[in-house]
């Protein structure tokens, strides 16, 4: 296939990004237009019925140090994070689909 007419997947669901702060974290989402089934409820934060296809949280290091470190990381399925960061990560997720984007 010719890599020119590859999409991301981005792409083809015509997902937008969102990058911003959220409390002591950062966090970086890709939204779609519409709940996919591949998007993160926002009820049980599963996969499943979501408009966020993907949500990265990220932590400072320590001032010296400097740069951010993942902390929890969702992309069409959770890789690490939702049980330890799991209450955070519902007010995030409701913000972010109720068009609230702090």
């Amino acid at each position: 296939m010719d890599k020119s007419r590859e999409e991301s997947f981005e792409q083809q669901i015509d997902a937008r990004q969102m990058c911003g702060q959220f409390l002591t974290l950062a966090y970086s989402a890709w939204l779609g237009p519409e709940p996919l089934d591949c998007g993160l409820n926002p009820v049980t934060l599963y996969k499943g019925g979501g408009r966020i296809v993907q949500l990265t949280l990220y932590e400072r290091l320590a001032p010296g140090l400097g740069g951010l470190r993942r902390v929890a990381h969702y992309n069409q399925g959770w890789r690490f994070g939702r049980r330890r960061y799991g209450a955070l990560l519902a007010l995030l997720v409701e913000s972010l689909e109720a068009g609230r984007f702090p």
